[in-house]
């Protein structure tokens, strides 16, 4: 669940640039995030170790049949982390 809500964090981050404050004020963060959550996106992070490329995060997400399916793919070979990850949300369960 953690992930979830970090996941759902950024999102709305990377949609609030779009965002007046009075529209901030006017909308809790979870109607935010289910609006953005709405269009397909994907963040994609370059990560460092010492300075030096060392690999990557992509963390998407894309809606298909009323479901909202988030995506995590990161590797970082120096430190041995290869990880995978999926989810299936229902909007609704982000508005309770």
């Amino acid at each position: 669940m953690t992930f979830l809500k970090a996941a759902a964090a950024l999102l709305l981050t990377a949609n609030i640039a779009s965002t007046t404050e009075a529209d901030v004020r006017e909308t809790s963060w979870r109607e935010q995030v289910i609006d953005a959550l709405g269009d397909p996106g994907e963040v994609y992070l370059v990560l460092l170790n010492g300075g030096e490329r060392d690999g990557f995060m992509r963390l998407g997400w894309f809606e298909q049949n009323g479901q909202i399916h988030i995506y995590d793919r990161t590797m970082m070979p120096s430190l041995e982390i290869y990880e995978t990850m999926a989810a299936t949300l229902s909007p609704a369960s982000l508005a309770a």
